[in-house]
């Protein structure tokens, strides 16, 4: 039952994570209920399996993910322009500089202490 437990743990704490918008949390509520249904229904489970809930967690991961892509917006109000800036972002972080350490997805900071590392620890990987 690793999956069930750690499935209830990570969806409780996204749906009580005040970081993430009231529309949002009530919205992957909502999709929980109805997927955990759907599962039984075309599994034929009278209830949840541990397969069934390894599916779970990785919506409850994709969800954080995607909220922070809409920057916690509201999904409901979402419009061609924020999927637009979305995709465009993953274009540019698929046209990234390993060696240069120009990656997009990390802050300034932590591109610094990489660059910082790769000087005094691995001069030979610049």
């Amino acid at each position: 039952m690793i999956f069930k437990e750690s499935f209830l743990k990570m969806k409780e704490k996204l749906l009580n994570d005040s970081s993430i918008c009231k529309e949002n949390r009530k919205l992957f509520r909502e999709f929980f209920d109805w997927e955990e249904n759907k599962l039984k229904r075309i599994n034929g489970l009278t209830a949840l399996d541990e397969s069934t809930y390894k599916t779970l967690c990785t919506y409850v991961t994709k969800f954080r993910n995607v909220n922070n892509w809409f920057a916690n917006k509201p999904w409901v109000n979402l419009d061609k322009k924020d999927i637009k800036k979305v995709y465009d972002d993953l274009e540019d972080w698929a046209n990234y500089d390993y060696y240069e350490v120009q990656t997009p997805w990390l802050k300034s900071e932590v591109t610094q202490q990489i660059r910082d590392f790769n000087l005094n620890h691995c001069p030979y990987v610049l």
